[in-house]
């Protein structure tokens, strides 16, 4: 549909704009289901926007029919306004041709307006109240350049596709409250003189674009959330339906292959991109550089519970982008580093998450020295009757842990090592130096205190004894690290829900 076609259906109203769109859109619904629906999403160098081109001559010719061209249209309200009762009812030449439109009253009305294809409002000029709440835009929305002069509602407005606003001039109040985005969406270099509301917005599969925007007040950016595309099964209708049409297309192209192998393959190779498509994050290499500018926006509007979640949306940003495994160190640790923080504490933000992993490393090392041991398989201690062999291994992983308190249980963690064969404590005195040694044996005691004891055995069982103490040394220094950085992620967790509130 042209511009004048365009401005003709606005000014008819809202009821004849609906009728139109929904006969478009139920058009649509009939090309998908024949299989003749077939479209893809590409930059007009030309007219220097965003839009959607069909690959068959169907198609296209449903997209030019569904096109709303408003580029470079003045809408003139209140007594600026001339002749409306007849602009209202026909097509005027005068305005068109000056490429302006003249509304009732103060308002832009595009209240719950349905948009079925491509939607161009780019140099636009708008000079009274837009209103797009509750618009739903199906394809293409591109705000480039345009310019609202007065206050701009896209309350619950809806975006399917792309949503582009590079540009654009924002002279008054703008709020996107409680809106959706369901694909790409660019706010770079945007010009806010007044208040910018995105207050209850998601924006879904993508990370909306802030660079270079400019903002006169603090932007609100209450409860923004920014989610990932929901993640489908093997066992969805889609997938299920993809294998249905694999089977349909497979008995008209059967005789085209000359052995099953060959349409095995092939559908296999099918069954397996749909389900890499339904299944995969959409990721994006400016995620990273558009989660910081978010996150910006969240600091200067003093949203700290926003400012957490964005930078936890950057740390993921990051991984097999800029964090890869392959990149060894560097990537590789920053990567384990990244992967860690989250599991381990959520960013920051959990304070469940780090009491888990702390008792779960303390169970885990449990086990260790308990395997670690000559008394795994015994079920109690020899000279114990009623400690077993668990309950001293737990015993000797919660001493490593709190080793600042374990003072007063220097009785039980005796026992506890009595129990273990003296095998798994880091400070235990495990060898004594013997009173009259070789000058071969002499070079493993050189750094062992105490001349009254003699160990006796073999060199060789010496040796064993001592790479197993240090082993066991290792673990415990281990253990002891990650049960001091599970408590500095409580610590940092508490503190981030106390600055929140």
């Amino acid at each position: 549909m042209n511009q004048q076609k365009s401005i003709y259906l606005y000014l008819k109203g809202k009821t004849a704009w609906n009728i139109w769109a929904i006969r478009l859109l139920r058009r649509k619904q009939k090309l998908i289901k024949l299989g003749k629906w077939d479209i893809t999403t590409e930059f007009d160098f030309e007219k220097n926007c965003y839009h959607t081109r069909g690959l068959n001559e169907v198609t296209q010719a449903w997209l030019d029919r569904a096109l709303v061209d408003f580029s470079h249209i003045e809408f003139i309200c209140g007594d600026s306004c001339t002749n409306k009762a007849k602009a209202k009812h026909r097509l005027d030449e005068k305005y068109t041709n000056e490429k302006k439109v003249p509304v009732h009253g103060i308002n832009i009305d595009f209240r719950d307006f349905i948009f079925p294809g491509d939607v161009r409002f780019d140099h636009a000029n708008l000079k009274g109240i837009a209103l797009f709440n509750k618009a739903d835009f199906h394809a293409t929305a591109w705000f480039s350049n345009a310019k609202f002069e007065e206050a701009a509602w896209f309350q619950g407005a809806l975006f399917r596709a792309y949503a582009g606003f590079h540009q654009t001039e924002f002279a008054s109040f703008a709020t996107f409250e409680n809106s959706k985005f369901l694909k790409s969406s660019n706010f770079e270099a945007i010009s806010a003189e007044k208040t910018f509301a995105l207050t209850d917005a998601k924006f879904i599969n993508q990370v909306p674009s802030f660079k270079d925007a400019s903002f006169k007040q603090t932007p609100r950016i209450t409860n923004v959330e920014v989610l990932p595309a929901p993640k489908k099964s093997c066992f969805s209708p889609s997938i299920r339906n993809v294998v249905r049409s694999t089977k349909k297309e497979s008995r008209r192209r059967r005789k085209f292959f000359f052995n099953d192998l060959v349409w095995t393959e092939w559908a296999m190779n099918r069954v397996k991109h749909s389900i890499k498509q339904a299944v995969n994050y959409r990721r994006n290499r400016d995620d990273e550089l558009n989660f910081r500018s978010l996150r910006t926006l969240a600091k200067e509007a003093g949203d700290q519970q926003r400012e957490r979640a964005f930078f936890a949306g950057e740390i993921r940003a990051r991984r097999h982008m800029k964090d890869k495994i392959k990149e060894f160190p560097t990537g590789f640790l920053r990567y384990c580093f990244g992967a860690a923080y989250e599991i381990s504490s959520n960013f920051g933000r959990s304070l469940s998450r780090p009491v888990i992993c702390w008792v779960a490393v303390l169970y885990g090392f449990s086990y260790i020295y308990l395997a670690s041991s000559p008394a795994f398989m015994a079920g109690k201690c020899q000279n114990e009757q009623t400690l077993t062999t668990f309950e001293a291994a737990k015993t000797i992983s919660l001493n490593n842990a709190l080793f600042f308190l374990s003072e007063g249980y220097s009785d039980k963690v005796g026992r506890a090592h009595s129990c273990l064969d003296n095998f798994v404590q880091i400070e235990h005195k495990y060898f004594r130096k013997p009173k009259a040694v070789s000058k071969d044996q002499s070079r493993l005691f050189t750094n062992l205190e105490n001349d009254d004891e003699i160990i006796t055995g073999s060199l060789g069982e010496a040796r064993q004894k001592a790479a197993e103490k240090s082993n066991v040394t290792f673990l415990a220094l281990l253990q002891l690290f990650l049960q001091l950085s599970m408590i500095g992620m409580f610590i940092l967790g508490l503190r981030n829900h106390l600055k929140m509130k």
